[in-house]
């Protein structure tokens, strides 16, 4: 195949490849570390959150088992010192002493949640933050791909006008110049996974 038919051929084209390359691999490790407090963060928030979610879980059991209505008998039982109360007095302690449990619990079942909501939306905004950082990445890389592909343009323009295989080399065109690394296409976004690492 003749020279400036494909990057394989050319010089040239091979260093705007290796050109397109080096810039990629730039974003990818500049963006790694742009995220990376992100990242740990986030992996200390699916611990957090985990771990939020199964007391919530008992808080809301507790709660529960708190209002149900008294056995007859803790209504009328007398502890120490109350004795001397009557039994309708009794009963009124009781339910009161039953009302502040339940709503005691009740309150920390909220507290719980109010705590859980506040991580859960941390980690939504993180996420956001990540995947936002991630597309002005790839959208820079697209932007120079462009750039080189225009810079190729410019370098077949001048070498078909004065080629001895000009048939040859315009048949046998691959205009492919930038192969766009997979992390920087829609289809494959940079994954969570890819910065594991960086949660250790």
């Amino acid at each position: 195949m003749p020279v400036g038919s494909s990057v394989a051929t050319t010089p040239a084209l091979q260093r705007l490849a290796a050109e397109f390359a080096g810039v990629c691999e730039r974003e990818r490790a500049g963006h790694h570390d742009d995220v990376h407090h992100l990242v740990v963060r986030l992996g200390t928030l699916e611990s957090e959150i985990a771990s939020l979610q199964q007391e919530l879980s008992a808080r809301a059991q507790d709660a529960e088992r708190r209002g149900e209505p008294p056995a007859e008998a803790w209504l009328t039982l007398r502890y120490p010192r109350e004795e001397h109360l009557s039994t309708t007095a009794t009963r009124e302690r009781r339910t009161v002493a039953h009302m502040r449990a339940h709503e005691s619990a009740r309150a920390a079942q909220r507290a719980v949640q109010e705590q859980l909501d506040a991580l859960l939306a941390e980690q939504a905004h993180a996420i956001a933050q990540v995947r936002a950082r991630a597309d002005a990445a790839r959208s820079r890389v697209l932007r120079y791909r462009d750039l080189i592909d225009q810079k190729a343009a410019v370098y077949r323009h001048a070498l078909v006008r004065r080629h001895p295989q000009r048939t040859e080399l315009i048949d046998g065109w691959n205009t492919q110049v930038c192969v766009i690394p997979a992390w920087a296409t829609e289809e494959n976004p940079l994954p969570f996974d890819e910065l594991a690492g960086a949660r250790a």
